[in-house]
């Protein structure tokens, strides 16, 4: 199932959200394999990063690759799953307060008996993250008519795309498609302009 269908229809109320420090953290569950092919669940909380979060997870991130003596260049995909992972590694804390940070990345990626998680367990919980981060985005994610003119006449006034930064990134591709269908509206309500075709004189 994919996040936003997990998601679909839930308030922050649905979520059972609380706030700690001026932090909104959600009840997540990390699913772990078993050997007979269930799996269990691991309760715990997860927070929407913020930047100086993001910046730190790139930087542990950086440091790990050098640890593993990887290149950077060759293995890009590796180095952004690894920063995923650091990323991640900061908004996972513990389900029971004080809500501390529930295991360091070392721990989260280790392959030692007894220590990490499945990658695709983490990924699923990653997803949702990224929902959340929509749920508590402030800019607007759902225009309206007035919206979607309201943001032509502002492009038109500065001759530039700066209207469109209150905007949430989830949210452009149904700006921009709202402004093509107006404009195409606008241009079929106006009459035909006159045939460029030249007539035949009779012979």
């Amino acid at each position: 199932m994919k996040a936003s269908e997990w998601l679909q229809g839930k308030t922050l109320a649905d979520l059972n959200a609380v706030e700690l420090g001026g932090r909104l953290l959600f009840p997540d569950t990390i699913k772990r394999c078993k050997r007979d092919g269930s799996f269990e669940e691991v309760p715990v909380m997860v927070r929407v990063p913020r930047q100086p979060e993001l910046l730190e997870a790139r930087v542990q991130a950086a440091e790990l690759f050098r640890a593993k003596k990887l290149d950077r260049d060759r293995d890009q995909d590796v180095f952004e799953q690894f920063e995923t992972l650091c990323i991640l590694s900061k908004a996972l804390r513990d389900a029971k307060p004080p809500h501390d940070q529930h295991a360091p990345v070392e721990w989260l990626i280790s392959g030692e008996p007894g220590k990490g998680y499945d990658l695709p367990s983490l990924m699923e919980v990653w997803e949702h993250i990224r929902v959340y981060q929509e749920l508590i985005d402030p800019r607007i994610t759902e225009p309206t008519t007035e919206d979607v003119v309201a943001a032509v006449m502002a492009i038109d006034r500065v001759r530039n795309l700066s209207p469109l930064a209150g905007i949430a990134g989830s949210a452009l591709d149904s700006f921009v498609i709202s402004m093509a269908v107006l404009l195409a509206s606008y241009l079929r309500s106006k009459p035909s302009s006159p045939s460029s075709e030249t007539s035949t004189p009779a012979s």
